[in-house]
């Protein structure tokens, strides 16, 4: 494979990306400049045609640059990482976005800085590094068009990565708690881990496009402290608004987005077997039942 590195970038990154004159710049001062900016989302992978081939390529270049600071040179921590950063690249370029990162040079994170640095210096991002402080202000970064167009946004797509787990069962602090060690309770981890996974399979074989730009389809599943509570599908594009919604196609064709009211009130009323009259399940004392409404709504 070859790959030809030019000395300065070309082209443009796009407006709402701020285009740099140069692929890093370093602050000193608690500034950002990142106006839509996207944390990244550690359990995508970049899968097109010849995915593995870039990011082999990729690893294989970083191994013999000094940015590789292992003794030992792992393919299994770095492709994954290099699979990762690509993927995040990939769709805050289809959605003019900036990746914001983290430096602090902890042992986990420092392959991380590493990439970002490496990819840096062959002009395939401009990144802008956040002088240290307190306020929590984040480097961030945008692929340049020779990254985009050794991607090709066009036959490239983002998929789950099989080695993370598709859910997570977190305390009040955040924290992620380790799979339950009670048979019962693995058992039903297992169940929502498989269900959540044939969810995100099933768009492996389907492209959800908006206005000609992939959209990532791929979800988390998110419990608060026991699997008995929460379990919410989470993804990026819970985020688009209804008038962005409206556009979306998936495998080219349009879509719709269908509405039911009340439908978590008429789930409870179905599984005691009542027919929901929805103005009387609603009222309640000390509260005025709005006049717009009729009893059969």
């Amino acid at each position: 494979m070859e790959l030809v590195l030019s000395s300065a970038h070309k082209g443009s990154s796009g407006l709402q990306q701020m285009e740099l004159p140069f692929t890093r710049v370093e602050l000193d001062k608690t500034l950002t400049l990142a106006p839509n900016p996207k944390w990244v989302n550690g359990y995508w992978l970049t899968q097109t045609n010849t995915s593995s081939e870039v990011v082999e390529f990729m690893a294989d270049q970083f191994r013999r640059s000094r940015f590789c600071s292992d003794k030992r040179f792992r393919k299994s921590t770095y492709l994954p990482i290099i699979s990762t950063i690509l993927a995040n690249l990939l769709n805050a370029n289809n959605h003019r976005l900036q990746i914001i990162y983290s430096r602090n040079d902890t042992s986990g994170n420092r392959p991380w800085i590493n990439v970002w640095d490496f990819l840096s210096h062959l002009n395939f991002i401009s990144t802008v590094i956040a002088g240290k402080n307190k306020r929590g202000v984040q480097s961030w970064c945008v692929a340049l068009p020779e990254l985009v167009e050794l991607l090709n946004p066009n036959a490239s797509r983002i998929i789950f990565d099989r080695h993370q787990p598709s859910i997570e069962v977190r305390d009040k602090d955040n924290n992620v708690l380790p799979v339950p060690k009670n048979r019962a309770a693995m058992l039903k981890y297992n169940r929502y881990e498989k269900d959540t996974r044939t969810f995100n399979d099933y768009w492996e074989r389907h492209v959800v496009t908006l206005d000609g730009k992939n959209v990532v389809p791929i979800v988390k599943r998110l419990f608060n402290d026991t699997l008995e509570l929460g379990g919410r599908f989470y993804g990026g594009f819970q985020q688009l608004p209804s008038k962005d919604r409206a556009r979306i196609l998936i495998d080219d064709l349009g879509t719709c987005e269908i509405d039911y009211s009340s439908i978590h009130m008429a789930i409870l009323y179905a599984w005691a077997g009542v027919q929901i009259k929805y103005k009387l399940a609603y009222t309640l004392k000390g509260y005025d039942w709005p006049t717009d409404m009729t009893e059969d709504e």
